[in-house]
């Protein structure tokens, strides 16, 4: 699976997290993380009726799904997101919000593989850990085909 986890307000306790499967099976929600400094606590609740109406989702894989007499080689998502399906318009230079990109790849043969673009420096690994999210910062657009 690979999971996107947006925070567009820079609220670390209020997040979004958008998962997608190699079957292209989505899985969206809306996170609020109880997680403080003091407390340590790290639980966290999530609103299933929460849809990211808009999301835009292709699945490649490289090989063929759940037969053992074929080896799979890789697979790809690309997702659209549009900022209205957080309740936001198109953000304003300069404006930063949070995220993590994360893989999670659950091999019964040798154990697990995660891996996310900012890591969470934790054992055992756990990604709800928004104080390690990175920063996301917007930049006016250069293209000429704006």
């Amino acid at each position: 699976v690979v999971e996107v986890f947006i925070s567009p307000t820079a609220d670390l306790r209020r997040y979004y997290e958008i998962e997608v499967n190699p079957a292209g099976v989505i899985c969206d929600l809306d996170i609020t993380n109880h997680y403080t400094h003091q407390s340590g606590s790290s639980g966290i609740s999530g609103d299933i009726d929460w849809n990211a109406e808009n999301l835009r989702v292709a699945v490649s894989v490289n090989g063929k799904m759940n037969d053992p007499q074929v080896r799979d080689i890789s697979w790809t998502v690309e997702m659209a997101i549009p900022f209205a399906d957080f309740d936001r318009l198109t953000p304003t230079p300069g404006e930063v919000w949070r995220c993590n990109l994360l893989r999670i790849d659950r091999k019964s043969d040798i154990g697990n593989e995660y891996s996310c673009w900012s890591p969470t420096f934790t054992d055992p690994v756990a990604f709800h850990h928004p104080q390690y999210f990175g920063f996301l910062q917007f930049e006016e657009s250069t293209s000429a085909s704006r």
